[in-house]
């Protein structure tokens, strides 16, 4: 008998470490699993706020992408009317420009005045003369010497390229333009 209450109580032994090793694995396990989850959860919670920088930005950028289409609408709604304002302005003093006064000056008369005192304005009224009989060639030496004398006025520009355009020289009348763009800074499409 004695030998099978060894037995029982070897037996014994074993289902109790039998016991604690299974509380001591789920123990780990659960510890483990704990642990996991905590890593989990943590990098779940990182990327959630990484997700919420990044939507941020992009809705910040997309609200200065917003506010610069309407900054840059705005820009060309003001570029507009100053062109037309400048168009405007201009088609006014061309037109006031090609008017002639009723002074009826004969060409060779003029030219010998020209060269004895000149002046810009006599230079500028030869040009416009010239224009109006269509000699061309003569209104645009004119237009030149009146540029010389004056360069400040614009009206021998404007003469200058009239009569290269009604020459057929539209090449050298776009560099004129072109010119004259960029030394009153204005912009002028077309005449």
């Amino acid at each position: 008998m004695q030998e099978r209450v060894k037995k029982l109580e070897l037996e014994y032994k074993k289902f109790l470490i039998k016991k604690y090793l299974k509380y001591f694995l789920s123990l780990i396990f659960c510890l483990s699993l704990i642990f996991c989850s905590y890593f989990i959860f943590n990098e779940i919670q990182k990327k959630e706020v990484l997700l919420k920088q990044v939507l941020k930005e992009k809705q910040d950028l997309v609200s200065k992408l917003q506010k610069a289409k309407i900054q840059e609408e705005k820009n060309k709604i003001i570029k507009e009317k100053l062109r037309e304002t400048n168009l405007n302005q201009f088609e006014k003093k061309q037109e006031l420009q090609f008017e002639i006064s009723s002074m009826i000056y004969n060409l060779s008369v003029l030219k010998n005045e020209f060269y004895k005192s000149p002046s810009f304005d006599k230079a500028l009224l030869l040009s416009k003369m010239y224009y109006q009989n269509k000699d061309y060639e003569k209104s645009i030496f004119w237009s030149l010497k009146a540029n010389e004398i004056d360069k400040n006025h614009k009206e021998p520009w404007f003469l200058f390229i009239k009569a290269k355009e009604a020459l057929g020289e539209n090449d050298e009348a776009k560099r004129a333009l072109e010119t004259y763009k960029f030394y009153y800074e204005i912009e002028v499409d077309k005449f």
